[in-house]
């Protein structure tokens, strides 16, 4: 049995940080969000989303770029390209929706605990499935990096062949 399974970690945290900040909000009632403060929270959200969008982008043409490397035969050969898809996908799909649901409540202007916490948690959400890839595509570029290095210095290792002695004509 998997005690772990980080597949859910970005989902699992959200939802935490979400349901603490319920609980926080319940129980301070003088506390609320003025329309003015909420829209300039979902402003930044889709400026922040918009931002992660492209990064995943370019993100792709760089894993393209890689695709006959080393890495990416490590990757394909041990079914590891699957879940780096996987996590490409998940980030598009929740820097997807918030950008939908802030645009959505920007035009409605709503301004209740209930919108705020759904947006908190898409939010959260998105935050970490970003996370999560960009820290990926790292731990990818630093293997690739020190792939090429360890190829590198090999290449320029100077070889000295072995000199042989003449050997004395047979007698």
């Amino acid at each position: 049995m998997k005690v772990f399974n980080e597949n859910n970690l970005p989902l699992s945290l959200a939802s935490i940080i979400s349901i603490i900040y319920f609980i926080f909000i319940s129980f301070l009632h003088e506390y609320k969000l003025t329309t003015l403060t909420f829209n300039t929270l979902l402003n930044i959200s889709m400026v922040i989303s918009s931002v992660s969008l492209g990064f995943l982008g370019a993100m792709i043409g760089a894993i393209l770029s890689l695709i006959n490397s080393p890495i990416m035969n490590y990757l394909c050969a041990n079914n590891l390209d699957g879940n780096l898809v996987k996590y490409m996908k998940h980030s598009a799909y929740a820097n997807f929706l918030i950008l939908l649901f802030s645009g959505f409540a920007i035009i409605i202007s709503i301004t209740s605990q209930l919108v705020t916490l759904l947006w908190l948690f898409i939010f959260l959400l998105s935050f970490f499935y970003s996370g999560r890839i960009i820290f990926l595509l790292f731990k990818i570029l630093q293997t690739v990096l020190k792939l090429e290095k360890n190829k590198l210095a090999t290449a320029n290792a100077v070889h000295t062949p072995k000199r042989t002695l003449p050997q004395p004509p047979c007698q």
